[in-house]
């Protein structure tokens, strides 16, 4: 059970670290998107 709660707490603290980044390139893959469909 420890164990398991350790592995949650590092993918929570790797995803934290990461998601900045995530969502940054999304929001440039949807601005990209939108300026394709306005071409």
């Amino acid at each position: 059970m420890q164990r398991a709660a350790n592995g949650a707490y590092t993918q929570y603290v790797t995803a934290a670290s990461t998601a900045p980044k995530l969502k940054l390139v999304a929001f440039r893959y949807q601005l990209m998107k939108i300026a394709n469909q306005i071409k």
